[in-house]
């Protein structure tokens, strides 16, 4: 994936599984498996640590959210019996 606004100089190679951060300006190859991001674009990290990061995040929102929709619905059911 390459995120918008990023540009990619002539002759640079980039891996497979690789993110490239909006804006970045990548100026060397950028290896698989390689999160990058910057001016010039430095490898940050690496695809599989983020892949599990945002699932842990997405699990945690989920539990989030799920809690704000029943502090709702217990709201409006009292607001109902009053």
């Amino acid at each position: 994936m390459i995120g918008a606004g990023s540009r990619i100089l002539p002759d640079v190679r980039i891996g497979s599984n690789v993110i490239i951060a909006a804006g970045s300006i990548v100026t060397k190859d950028i290896p698989d498996n390689s999160v990058a991001a910057g001016i010039p674009a430095k490898v940050i990290g690496d695809f599989d640590t983020l892949v599990e990061k945002r699932k842990n995040l997405q699990v945690n929102f989920r539990d989030g959210a799920d809690k704000l929709w029943q502090d709702f619905y217990e709201k409006r059911n009292k607001k109902e019996n009053i």
